[in-house]
């Protein structure tokens, strides 16, 4: 550590440099962040604000810890490294394993130019993830990607995104840029609205519960939108094309012309919409 006393005595800039190790890290001790609520539900990260980073610190943090726990979110074997430097944090090479899956992130968070809005710059790449308990751990995640509440199974993603953050810390959709993609690997759709809809017009019940693998999907945030470009789901004899966006959450699920199932041989295409 170097200029402690120009830090003390005169605001000059702290730098130094911290090797940590440790079994485990409970860093929701650190950040007063609330492990449960009273009905013992994980805590949701979004009820929190932005927390304006010094601007008289210059200090690297590599860390290497066997269990790290922020909100009800448990990192395991985790390894990379931590710039706070200019008003900024920075991760540099952050590998975990977490949600039964791997985790590899890069990113920071800076609020040199707005303490309520902090900028945030970050890219991802993410294996076989539980889908579910991802859902239920990330609240952006169920903002940005609703359908998850329906899928069950694992799933890898990679995604680069730059923006701003709201003063409740969830993501301002309207500043997103960027664009990923999500593969699902294996799974199965259950209990969604449209498809319910969809396989009650055109009297094929296995519609309602697809089992679904190997689905790659691309997405990009622009204008505002999440949008999740067409990409076609073929279960048995039956080919559909699915997409959407999300400003108020549109999705839109068409069946092809052919193949298609005895039940449904002289019905037309139909496309269905739902906002929520």
């Amino acid at each position: 550590m170097n200029n402690l006393l120009a830090y003390l005595f005169r605001n000059s800039a702290l730098n130094g440099r911290l090797a940590l190790q440790a079994d485990q890290i409970n860093l929701n001790k650190w950040m007063g962040t609330p492990e449960a609520t009273d009905a013992g539900k994980p805590a949701d990260t979004a009820s929190g604000e932005p927390f304006a980073v010094p601007n008289n610190l210059d200090f690297t943090l590599q860390a290497q810890a066997g269990k790290v726990l922020y909100d009800n979110l448990a990192l395991n074997n985790l390894n990379g490294t931590l710039l706070v430097r200019d008003e900024a944090v920075i991760m540099k090479d952050i590998k975990a394993n977490a949600l039964q899956g791997t985790m590899e992130i890069d990113g920071s968070y800076s609020t040199k130019n707005d303490k309520d809005h902090p900028d945030i710059n970050i890219s991802y790449d993410v294996k076989e993830l539980d889908v579910q308990e991802t859902f239920k751990t990330f609240n952006t995640v169920q903002k940005l990607m609703p359908i998850a509440q329906f899928l069950s199974g694992k799933m890898s993603s990679q995604m680069t995104m730059t923006g701003k953050l709201g003063k409740d810390m969830s993501p301002q959709l309207n500043t997103l840029s960027g664009d990923g993609n999500l593969l699902l690997i294996q799974g199965f759709l259950k209990k969604f609205a449209p498809m319910d809809q969809l396989a009650n017009q055109l009297n094929v019940s296995a519609l309602k519960d697809i089992s679904i693998r190997d689905i790659k999907n691309y997405f990009a945030f622009q204008n505002g939108r999440m949008t999740v470009n067409p990409f076609r789901v073929k279960m048995n004899n039956f080919n559909m094309l699915i997409g959407g966006s999300t400003a108020s959450i549109k999705r839109w699920i068409t069946p092809c012309n052919s193949p298609c199932p005895a039940p449904c041989w002289a019905r037309r295409p139909q496309a269905l919409s739902t906002t929520s």
